[in-house]
């Protein structure tokens, strides 16, 4: 049976590290190691066991130099993974606000039911037409409301995805492009094999201008001779053409001819024929700015201008 030496001994006692020459710590040091010594042997026996047992971790100088060699080169290739990855994220970055500057990373409008579209200036691509607009974003989506009939279907047909360029014009006119090249059009353009078509403008009753990415242009129907000559000896230099739905006289040729307004790369513009004025007002608002797209639709009075 238990003694009532037995009944005090504590279940697991340890050895004192500290070397304190303190007359009160020297007293407990005492009194544990006394109780060690009361330990029946077998106790005793099973936690020298366990002590023995439980070997610590070697510090790395210890380890094989193999295996501190294959750390140092995980460590290593982690790293440059890091690295690369904050390069890439930069070089991404960097290449984003080079393509927003060169489109116009601000812009102002008035479309209808628009609070559903993302930021605008992220949209690489806006198109006015029908009274509604629809708007392509980097990644290839559409957002739009209240566009043609016409246009929705090919859209829809095309899942509303990798689309890359997309101009609406009246009377059922309509250009549209994909990511993979193929062309989709309704109208007097009909697309182009030869050249890659960077924008078009649709004027009315078959009116068009396109300008292609090598900085080469096209352009036929009621076009006014003033802006005739202004596209054929600064061709490489308009940045954005704006040609009016309905057709105002033109004294010069005695005809009717599509209003207009153009803008060129150094951020001068013209206008000619009867340009709405609300669509003049919204322009000037900017004019110290550097405009690189102005969309407008009159029967909707709604508008789009990109600047930087």
């Amino acid at each position: 049976c238990k003694t009532a030496v037995d009944a005090m001994i504590p279940l697991y006692v340890h050895a004192p590290t500290s070397t304190n020459t303190n007359t009160n710590t020297n007293t407990t040091d005492n009194d544990n190691d006394s109780h060690t010594s009361a330990l029946p042997s077998k106790r005793r026996r099973l936690e020298n066991h366990s002590s023995a047992n439980s070997s610590p971790v070697p510090p790395v100088a210890q380890l094989p130099i193999s295996i501190v060699r294959a750390m140092a080169q995980k460590q290593e290739i982690a790293r440059q993974a890091e690295i690369a990855r904050k390069l890439e994220e930069k070089g991404i970055s960097r290449k984003r606000s080079r393509k927003l500057n060169t489109r116009g990373n601000n812009c102002d409008w008035k479309l209808t039911y628009s609070n559903g579209m993302p930021r605008m200036a992220d949209a690489c691509c806006i198109a006015i037409g029908g009274g509604g607009f629809l708007g392509v974003l980097d990644d290839g989506g559409v957002c739009s409301h209240g566009i043609p009939t016409n246009v929705r279907d090919v859209i829809s047909k095309q899942h509303r995805s990798n689309i890359k360029y997309v101009s609406i014009g009246q009377d059922g006119d309509y250009y549209i492009s994909k990511t993979n090249g193929r062309q989709f059009s309704s109208g007097p353009f009909e697309g182009s094999a030869s050249r890659k078509v960077k924008s078009v403008t649709f004027g009315n009753s078959g009116t068009y201008y396109v300008k292609f990415t090598d900085g080469s242009s096209q352009f036929a129907g009621n076009i006014p001779d003033s802006l005739s000559d202004l596209l054929r000896e600064r061709k490489t230099k308009v940045d954005y053409l704006w040609l009016s739905k309905t057709t105002s006289y033109d004294s010069s040729c005695y005809s009717y001819k599509c209003a207009f307004m153009i803008g060129y790369n150094n951020g001068k513009r013209q206008s000619g024929g009867d340009v709405p004025s609300w669509l003049e007002d919204a322009v000037q608002k900017y004019s110290h700015k550097k405009i690189t797209q102005v969309l407008a639709d009159e029967d909707s009075r709604t508008y789009f201008i990109r600047y930087s």
